[in-house]
């Protein structure tokens, strides 16, 4: 040993690497052989149960939406020389269903109740019962698709020993299948019977049941999906294959491809030792050395001299002698990128941060908005799913007996969005104090944004006018998202009205107005769509059903509580996904 250990130690690293790669690869050689026949053997066994068990869940369902199974069961078993198995007679039991004039018992069979079977006619039951069986043994014969050939059959339980089989379908594919005898008793052997009692007990409680392998000569596996109904399997699917077939695919598949991939190895391992031997070991060291010291000085310009002659050679050690030249000079280029760039990102942040102030600025955000009035309350908050946003809204006073709410939403995100968000907010303000009516207002404000709209952005607009001594109020929605009111006492709801374009759409729009009336007490909620259009990490909507929810769980709190609330509650919905859309609300509530 120890002689053999000076021999390797005196020789050169080519030897060395040699010879270990021409042992490592013959001890891959034997060791893959072994791991590729009992791999690709467990797996083939692993495939066909999964097909086992899609096949016995397929069936399974076939049947399990009947609501009145149990009673089908049963008379299946107390009736089976009546029960047709002849596809063919499938089209003369529906037409005798028909002729019943009981829709539900053609149409809607699955959702027929036991309770109104029963008071049905003999010949009704009978009829309705070979019509399920063979529709259900139809769908389970001609949905089939599994390449290895599978047998299904439904059983159900007599008592402890007997077992009563419906189906008995076998892996012969012809025109005769489901014309012989289907309806046999049969008593199982104790495993087979064990298995189907476990099936069902972790069926119940919602654990899986593996694939069960018989014992015996006839060695199959076999997977058992049960029927639960209150607690019990009424019956159950079964999917079964022969192991003996399944094993004898996969040696034929190892028999096939193992050679190939010994062969694969040895040139592999050949070539490895030609490179190993001609390429690596001599330029491996200088790689190493030229690679440490620019790690350690971070000066590219020394790796030529430390390199040698390598960058100028023409193979693989070569071209990364080269790569790893060039990618040096890159670092050394990027770090200094990198620091030229730092401070231009950070002036772009700070500017967007600039902007997005110059945009708040723009909404009302101090509350109480109007701490002398105690006739009525508000609250609004607006979002932005970017550092800048489209949504906005307004409020202020026309007079003391006037107070205008607005809500919009600009069809764009970021800079150019809060830049039409600003200037149509301006608009409003300007056509609310000149024009006579709302209608008109919108349709100043609708030409203004036409005119100057080359990025044919269109802005969605709720806008309202209360009297805050009457409650009296008119509003214009333009293509907005609907208000959600809430009478005194009463609970929030959606107010539907007819909606008119949204602004910039189309140029001499005639805007409609609706008008409400608000009491002391009622409140009302806008939003923009980024409320109802919040989604989960799955995909799926917040909702506006969702929406009124939250809004009911406390609907007499005050505004800025609900809002509050109602910002938690689209939170915690939308868990880690990304913000999509601007999200604002706003709420105004009359107290006298």
């Amino acid at each position: 040993m120890k002689s053999a250990l000076s021999f390797i130690k005196n020789k050169n690293l080519s030897f060395v690497v040699v010879a270990a790669v021409a042992v490592m690869f013959a001890a891959a050689v034997f060791s893959c052989g072994l791991v590729m026949i009992r791999t690709i053997s467990k797996m083939a066994e692993n495939l066909v149960g999964d097909m086992l068990q899609m096949e016995a869940e397929r069936c399974a369902g076939i049947i399990d939406d009947y609501e009145c199974l149990p009673w089908l069961l049963d008379f299946w078993s107390s009736n089976a020389d009546e029960m047709i198995t002849d596809y063919d007679g499938l089209y003369e039991l529906e037409s005798r269903l028909a002729d019943f004039g009981d829709t539900d018992l053609l149409i809607d069979r699955t959702n027929v109740s036991e309770e109104r079977l029963k008071e049905l006619k003999a010949e009704e039951q009978t009829v309705f019962a070979a019509f399920c069986f063979l529709s259900c043994r139809l769908e389970v014969d001609t949905d089939k698709t599994a390449r290895v050939p599978i047998i299904t059959k439904c059983i159900r339980a007599a008592d402890d020993s007997e077992f009563l089989f419906f189906y008995d379908r076998n892996d012969v594919y012809d025109d005769n299948i489901g014309r012989d005898d289907i309806l046999i008793s049969s008593a199982l052997d104790k495993d087979l019977a064990e298995y189907y009692k476990t099936a069902e007990i972790n069926a119940v409680s919602g654990e899986e049941t593996a694939v069960f392998r018989t014992k015996g000569p006839d060695d199959r596996l076999v997977c058992s999906v049960p029927v639960i109904i209150d607690g019990k399997a009424v019956c159950f699917f079964t999917a079964s294959a022969d192991r003996t077939l399944v094993h004898t695919t996969a040696m034929n598949v190892i028999t096939g491809i193992l050679p190939g991939c010994i062969l694969m190895i040895i040139l592999v391992a050949i070539i490895l030792v030609l490179i190993l031997r001609i390429m690596v070991v001599r330029p491996a060291e200088l790689l190493k050395n030229a690679l440490q010291e620019y790690s350690e000085t971070k000066r590219s310009g020394d790796i030529p001299k430390n390199l040698g002659g390598l960058i100028e050679e023409k193979n693989e050690i070569g071209l990364l002698a080269a790569g790893f030249n060039d990618l040096a000079i890159s670092i050394d280029s990027y770090i200094e990128e990198i620091r030229t760039n730092a401070s231009e990102k950070e002036r772009m942040l700070s500017e967007l941060n600039t902007a997005r102030e110059i945009q708040m600025s723009q909404l009302p955000s101090d509350f109480p908005a109007f701490p002398k009035r105690s006739d009525f309350d508000l609250y609004a908050i607006m979002d932005p799913a970017l550092e800048v946003g489209g949504d906005f809204y307004d409020f202020f006073l026309r007079d003391d007996d006037h107070l205008v709410l607005v809500i919009g939403d600009v069809s764009d995100k970021g800079i150019p969005a809060a830049l039409m968000m600003m200037v149509c907010k301006a608009y409003i303000r300007s056509a609310v104090g000149r024009e006579e009516s709302l209608a008109a207002a919108m349709g100043s404000v609708n030409q203004l944004i036409c005119e100057n709209n080359s990025l044919g952005m269109f802005v969605t607009v709720w806008i309202a006018v209360i009297e805050l001594s009457t409650g009296r109020g008119i509003a214009v929605n333009a293509g907005h998202e609907k208000p959600a009111i809430r009478r005194s006492g009463g609970l929030y709801e959606l107010v539907v009205n007819e909606h008119s374009l949204a602004l910039g759409a189309w140029e001499n729009e005639e805007f409609e107005e609706h008008s409400f009336t608000l009491e002391k007490g009622d409140s009302i909620f806008v939003y923009s769509d980024g409320v109802p259009e919040s989604t989960d990490t799955g995909g799926e909507l917040f909702g506006a059903k969702r929406m009124l929810d939250a809004l009911n769980k406390a609907p007499d709190s005050a505004p800025k509580e609900q809002i509050n609330e109602m910002q938690k509650t689209i939170a915690a919905f939308a868990g880690e996904a990304k913000q999509f859309d601007d999200t604002t609300m706003m709420m105004f509530t009359r107290k006298g």
